[in-house]
């Protein structure tokens, strides 16, 4: 398997989202963190709470300045930066910035979120996924591809030229979410005598 040090492109379906590694030292764990006034250790404050049940993930804890208490989180996978006050009891959601405007939120989203994808890699390598290019390729990238994506199929003529050059190789996960024939078409894939095979015919054929 490649070093998880390569590049990850989820496209679904085909947008490329390259993830970077999480630092040695991460701020997001609750050991490095105080609890909130009003709330135990291991307990989560009550806004966050509520915020949670109206649809909120929370994905992690960071370091806030004045007694705040930062939570990383998404919504519809748009991050969110929630400050819990030293009581517990109330929340400020949004952007916090310093006296000079300078964005005091963006950093440490961006810590949690890469903590969180370097969760992902493990669950990519052992996943059943079909191998489009060399095996020796530098930089590994994993999509996942219906059959019947017209964007997974410019995807795949946009790769061709890094892939044939054996720069590249594409894990293609095959999933069929998009039309009624698109389960089948990649049952029959994966089914195949040479999935890798069946999947370049079909793009050939798209």
């Amino acid at each position: 398997m490649k070093s998880l040090a390569t590049t990850l492109a989820v496209t679904a379906l085909a947008t490329l989202v390259p993830l970077t590694a999480c630092g040695a030292n991460d701020d997001t764990s609750p050991s490095n963190t105080a609890p909130a006034s009003g709330s135990t250790k291991n307990s989560t404050p009550a806004p966050v709470t509520a915020l949670e049940k109206q649809g909120v993930t929370v994905d992690g804890k960071f370091k806030a300045p004045n007694g705040l208490t930062g939570y990383a989180a998404t919504i519809r996978n748009h991050p969110l930066a929630i400050y819990v006050m030293p009581d517990g009891q109330h929340a400020i959601v949004g952007t916090l910035i310093d006296a000079e405007g300078n964005d005091l939120s963006a950093e440490p989203l961006q810590r949690v979120a890469s903590s969180q994808y370097q969760k992902i890699w493990p669950k990519l390598e052992s996943s059943h996924w079909v191998a489009n290019g060399s095996n020796d390729a530098k930089q590994v990238v994993y999509e996942f591809v219906d059959a019947n994506c017209p964007y997974c199929h410019k995807f795949w003529q946009a790769s061709r030229p890094w892939v044939e050059a054996g720069k590249v190789q594409v894990r293609e996960i095959v999933v069929g979410i998009l039309t009624p024939t698109s389960m089948a078409k990649g049952a029959t894939i994966l089914a195949a005598r040479d999935p890798a095979a069946a999947l370049m015919k079909n793009e050939r054929q798209y």
